[in-house]
């Protein structure tokens, strides 16, 4: 059967569902209605690159990011946040290697016929779908990140916690912290409350200081797939987390906690309360995410890692597909050519930094 490119819009959103569903590895990231919450909140396109056809096929989701300087009429393409890239249907595994090399070049093609600049993608390190690429040089690695494999035992699992970890579980205990799960929406404010004064108090980066309809958005599109854990102290709340899965994978997705309560360790007994209630609910990985760098004694992985010693990598990325465009923009932006490092660049593009 002939291979086809199709671009499918967030309008075909059953038959795009049901083309996921089919695939052998997913993730709630690459779902419609995840990107849809994107497309909304940063009000840029999504859509679908199909490639390939119904016996033997590869999808993968795209946010188009129109570029000012440019008069909006070029742009860079960028997967969902946290995690993207391709995933894949195909009954002969045996061609899915020659099925992606042309994809490839048709993509490229693609690309540089309808305005495209770069493109950059977040691959999901337990689908590990950076494979796809091969030896691929545009395809970097970033990170390590931490997850718990749910399918062992609960107590193997805490016995992976590292001593530290389980005298700050007892001490929250001892503290009289209090946890409650909240299914749906019904105590949705108290999350937004608590992120949005955890975002300020931290100065995050304008993108993570989501608003409203984005909240609202989450928390009514996702349902079943969506778990909010609060922690209070003596009826006061001090830190609240939501928890974001399907298809068998659980993210720790989102929280807010009160700087001036961290020594009362509600992130230690908050992180064992959703190991146990994810083994419970059936999911089979929680992935914990990696640090704030890919220094592996970055405070946050290394707490992180205090729950588990299983880690996976994290993939990114990199392609221009205009290259003098690319070099355009750098240029406008008071960068020269001989400063560039084009695909290697540790912010990337160059031309946004």
């Amino acid at each position: 059967m002939e291979n086809k490119l199709n671009i499918l819009k967030l309008n075909e959103s059953k038959m795009i569902q049901s083309l996921i569903n089919k695939c052998e590895k997913k993730d709630i990231f690459i779902s419609t209605d995840y990107l849809k919450l994107f497309s909304n909140y940063l009000n840029h396109e999504a859509f679908y690159v199909f490639y390939g056809n119904e016996e033997n096929y590869i999808l993968i989701p795209y946010l188009k990011r129109p570029i000012e300087k440019l008069n909006n009429q070029y742009y860079d393409l960028v997967s969902p946040w946290y995690y993207g890239g391709p995933i894949y249907f195909s009954k002969d595994k045996n061609n899915l290697n020659s099925l992606f090399k042309k994809f490839i070049l048709v993509f490229n093609e693609y690309c540089l016929t309808h305005n495209i600049i770069t493109e950059f993608q977040r691959f999901h390190p337990l689908l590990e779908n950076h494979k796809l690429y091969g030896d691929n040089a545009n395809v970097i690695f970033d990170r390590k990140i931490v997850y718990v494999d749910l399918r062992k035992d609960l107590d193997v699992l805490r016995q992976d916690y590292t001593r530290h970890t389980r005298k700050n579980i007892n001490k929250a205990l001892k503290n009289n912290l209090k946890i409650q799960g909240i299914d749906g929406d019904e105590d949705m404010y108290s999350f937004i409350k608590a992120y949005t004064q955890s975002m300020r108090d931290k100065n995050a980066r304008d993108f993570y200081h989501f608003n409203d309809k984005f909240f609202e958005d989450l928390f009514n599109q996702f349902g079943n797939q969506l778990k909010q854990f609060n922690i209070e102290k003596d009826g006061e709340l001090i830190c609240s987390s939501v928890e974001l899965g399907n298809y068998g994978i659980l993210h720790d997705y989102l929280r807010g906690a009160d700087p001036k309560q961290l020594l009362l360790r509600p992130n230690d007994i908050l992180i064992d309360e959703i190991i146990r209630w994810a083994k419970e609910y059936g999911y089979s990985y929680f992935i914990l995410g990696g640090g704030a760098s890919s220094n592996e004694e970055d405070g946050i992985f290394k707490f992180k890692k205090s729950f588990s010693s299983t880690t996976a990598d994290f993939f990114i990325y990199k392609k221009i597909h205009n290259l003098n465009k690319y070099k355009q923009l750098c240029e406008q932006n008071g960068k020269g050519e001989d400063t560039l490092s084009f695909e290697k660049a540790t912010y990337f593009p160059e031309y946004l930094e």
